[in-house]
């Protein structure tokens, strides 16, 4: 009997406990490229892992220009400290830049670092902003570019 007992009042502890894990978030927004002067347009998906922490996979389309235009793919791990109100997070990933144009694609290694904050303005969505540092490695030439991206954005919790 006890154990019938322990094992319901783990059951029912496991449930409750997922209940209140954090939910994932799906958001977009546009940046800014600084170094560049370029708008980028912006998606993510993040998934929590644990209480203070969530993988993002993100992309973007930085602006077409004459036929050229690139693309990025990146997955992040974020650190969200526990503030009341509003939500900051900062972490970093790795992921790839491509570059389309004249017929030909190039493809980079991306490095990038990621520090914003979450407004909620109700329990389903928000806004966000956030300054992205992206580095650009070409494999081509193993050269290196840093792009400085400022952004704001809208997320949804599901």
């Amino acid at each position: 009997m006890k154990r019938w007992l322990l094992v319901v009042m783990g059951l029912v502890a496991g449930v409750a406990s997922a209940w209140a894990q954090p939910v994932p978030r799906l958001g977009v927004g546009g940046s800014f490229n600084v170094t560049l002067g370029t708008p980028m347009v912006d998606f993510f998906y993040e998934i929590p892992s644990g209480e203070n922490a969530a993988i993002r996979f993100g992309a973007g389309i930085l602006a077409v220009v004459q036929g050229a235009a690139a693309v990025s793919l990146d997955a992040s791990y974020l650190l969200m400290p526990k503030v009341e109100g509003l939500q900051p997070y900062f972490g970093g990933g790795v992921g790839a830049l491509v570059a389309l144009g004249a017929g030909v694609a190039e493809g980079n290694l991306a490095v990038n670092g990621l520090a914003g904050v979450y407004w909620p303005l109700a329990p389903t969505f928000g806004l966000y902003g956030q300054v992205r540092l992206l580095g650009v490695v070409d494999l081509a030439t193993l050269g290196f570019v840093a792009l400085v991206m400022p952004g704001v954005g809208l997320f949804v919790v599901f």
